[in-house]
């Protein structure tokens, strides 16, 4: 069995600049700070690491930046429910790519990515195109089925998990984020019941543990390293999976240039999700 943890912007989806937009509302608002955020580059980075970033540029300490976070993301995340919806996109080969990961009983689907949870949850239940979806994605607490071994020769590490995996599933928003999707229909959010999130950890590469604890605790399964798949566009998608032996898949659907991607060694590169063939075996084996 695997599991498969997919990052959110630049590989499931492109949000139309709507989450930027929203959180520079949201730092004028709690910390005064307005400027032009399109001189960083937030890819791959994690939401409370962004903030330190971006704050800490402009002279704010680490305390005085930690202090106001909580409402730093009451606004951001009020303000992202009013920009998301119509803009942010399903890219392409996406939706047929998690419908077969989703029939798949081999596969567990879940999420690791930089946004807080709740960020991360607004931003697929407005995922547009919506166009009906074969079948009924597989809950994972549900996934049974062989076990696959690992590449020959690869080296495999169990993965320990942070004690802030604790939180449970789907984290301290889970009900929420069940709630969240659309009453007609379905969202992006169905077929990933479980993740990891910037709320979990400002340091990305403690997300991977995390992610695997919580499916695990779904379906009692226990994931050595190469069972771990982790798909994203950026270097750090590609580097939070090293320490941890995962099986790392880079795709250029971002703004991260495919050289830099390959340049950080993946152990499989795609232009995009439209190479669906290719993907699925990379992604099953």
């Amino acid at each position: 069995m695997r599991i498969v943890l997919f990052d959110i912007d630049g590989t499931l989806v492109s949000d139309g600049g709507a989450a930027r937009e929203a959180y520079a509302f949201a730092l004028e608002k709690i910390y005064g700070y307005r400027t032009d955020l399109r001189r960083y580059d937030f890819s791959g980075r994690t939401d409370p690491q962004i903030t330190h970033m971006v704050l800490g540029d402009a002279g704010l300490s680490a305390d005085e930046i930690d202090a106001a976070m909580p409402r730093l993301w009451e606004h951001y995340l009020a303000a992202l429910e009013r920009a998301a919806p119509g803009r942010v996109r399903v890219l392409p080969g996406v939706l047929p790519l998690l419908e077969v990961l989703g029939a798949d009983e081999r596969v567990m689907l879940g999420l690791v990515t930089g946004n807080i949870e709740r960020g991360a949850r607004v931003k697929l239940t407005n995922a547009t195109p919506h166009p009906p979806l074969r079948g009924t994605p597989r809950p994972a607490s549900l996934a049974q089925g062989k076990l696959f071994s690992p590449q020959a020769g690869r080296k495999t590490l169990d993965i320990e998990c942070p004690s802030s995996a604790s939180a449970g599933e789907g984290g301290p928003d889970a009900e929420r984020s069940e709630a969240e999707g659309p009453g007609e229909g379905r969202s992006l959010n169905d077929f990933f019941p479980f993740g990891a999130f910037g709320s979990d950890s400002p340091r990305r590469e403690e997300l991977p543990p995390i992610a695997v604890e919580r499916a695990s605790r779904l379906n009692g399964h226990r994931f050595k390293g190469r069972d771990v798949v982790i798909i994203g566009d950026s270097i750090y998608d590609v580097r939070c999976g090293v320490p941890h032996s995962a099986t790392t898949i880079a795709i250029a659907s971002g703004k991260t240039a495919a050289e830099k991607l390959l340049a950080e060694n993946p152990d499989h590169f795609f232009a995009s999700a439209e190479d669906h063939d290719a993907l699925l075996a990379a992604i099953i084996g």
